[in-house]
């Protein structure tokens, strides 16, 4: 799905964190150019997994910067709001089971490609 392999098992987590992120976009928890960066990110971290080149991991401070200036703090009062937060900083861990990093370039496309379909 948009270029990626995705397990057979993985397929309700992508879809479940696609319609997530999705339901954020509409709420306005998020905005489009987020979800845009998040696909930016996650094609560095695609391409630091295939070659092992340790300048892709720039990603981490971008999207670091990126959450910070752009999402709630995780203390915010409005509890959907810190979800987001929350979900965001998980996607900063690079280890492999992280599987919405590692499904990100589907999960972000997704969300981007039925979004410009409205």
């Amino acid at each position: 799905i948009y270029g990626q392999a995705i397990k057979w098992a993985d397929t309700e987590t992508v879809f479940r964190e696609a319609g997530r992120l999705m339901s954020w976009l509409d709420d306005k928890h998020i905005s489009a150019s987020f979800v845009r960066n998040l696909l930016y990110y996650s094609i560095m971290y695609n391409k630091y997994i295939k070659e092992e080149k340790t300048d892709y991991l720039r990603f981490i401070p971008l999207m670091t910067y990126d959450i910070v200036r752009n999402l709630p703090p995780v203390d915010h009062k409005v509890e959907r709001k810190r979800l987001v937060r929350l979900w965001a900083d998980k996607l900063k861990d690079i280890d492999d089971e992280n599987t919405i990093l590692n499904y990100l370039t589907t999960i972000a496309s997704y969300v981007l490609m039925g979004k410009s379909n409205e």
